[in-house]
């Protein structure tokens, strides 16, 4: 059971990032989510927002939806380091765990081998125009000139977004990991709360070609999730609308961050624009750990048989 009281301070605390408060966890993963925690002295030092699901009897750690780079969250003054090995230790408790941390933790995480940290690249722009123009490769510039006055910024709707996800996850031979109805909660909770919307690229012919769900906040700029239509030409309507979206975040003097990079079809195009990497953490259960836990399951089923 979550303590409601806990909840009701994370979602209060002005320093806890949009994408860890609960009302974001129950948009994304509606009850099927939880949160690890520290307290000591009856204050909170430490905490990860999970997706907890439950599978023949087994508890599943993994990322929420769309919110990859997901905790933990520090208290100031908390020793982070000492705090990252606790969590851990809390984590390995749970059958599997697949989760993407964000910030970097270059602490120890402890002696079990089951459970592995390993750093993960993301994409990452900041600066001035000037820089990132000048680092343009010589294709994409000409393709940018080639679209100029070809397209419009509009805000689209949520049945049309949905629908260039799907075409960029077909392109890729697989199929869109969740629904229509999750997008909706997702952007009446940005729309809500003025963080963030759906916008796109529309041709003179009033039909959208690309699309991006993006989040903003006082220092960033997050393209949450991409598609395009590829069934028109010419194809440079993702470029343009990604190109429209760095400069005005740079003219608000924020940086971006491609969090939808690891969705199949986009981080080709992140890459045209000579982004800057950064990390985050992969939390990984190793198998061998599940397959322990079976073991032991087997163990207790055949002295109780």
């Amino acid at each position: 059971m979550i303590d409601q009281t806990l909840l009701q301070y994370i979602e209060g605390e002005p320093e806890v990032p949009f994408f860890l408060k609960p009302s974001w966890m129950e948009v994304v993963c509606p009850g099927e989510w939880d949160v690890i925690a520290l307290e000591k002295d009856g204050k909170l030092q430490a905490f990860i927002p999970i997706r907890l699901r439950k599978k023949w009897g087994f508890r599943i750690v993994t990322t929420p939806y769309l919110t990859p780079h997901s905790g933990p969250w520090f208290a100031e003054g908390v020793d982070s380091g000492l705090a990252t090995a606790e969590l851990a230790r809390r984590l390995d408790a749970f059958n599997y765990v697949h989760l993407s941390l964000d910030p970097a933790l270059p602490y120890s995480i402890g002696s079990n081998p089951y459970l592995q940290f390993s750093a993960e690249p993301t994409f990452v722009l900041s600066g001035s125009m000037d820089d990132i123009h000048a680092g343009l490769q010589k294709k994409l510039r000409q393709q940018l000139n080639q679209s100029k006055d070809a397209f419009t910024l509009e805000a689209i709707d949520t049945a049309t977004f949905y629908a260039l996800i799907a075409q960029s996850f077909r392109r890729q031979s697989s199929a869109v990991p969740f629904s229509r109805t999750l997008i909706e909660r997702m952007v009446t909770q940005l729309r809500k709360h003025r963080w963030g919307d759906l916008i796109g690229a529309k041709d003179p012919s009033g039909e959208f070609l690309a699309a991006t769900l993006y989040y903003e906040d006082q220092q960033w700029m997050y393209t949450m999730l991409s598609g395009q239509n590829y069934a028109s030409e010419p194809r440079n309507a993702h470029k343009w609308l990604h190109y429209e979206i760095i400069k005005k975040a740079i003219v608000q003097q924020k940086g971006i961050n491609f969090m939808g990079s690891k969705i199949p079809g986009v981080a080709f195009w992140n890459s045209y624009f000579g982004a800057e990497i950064r990390y985050y953490f992969r939390v990984k259960k190793h198998p061998g750990g599940l397959l322990t836990c079976i073991d032991h399951w087997r163990t207790r089923w055949s002295f109780s048989g």
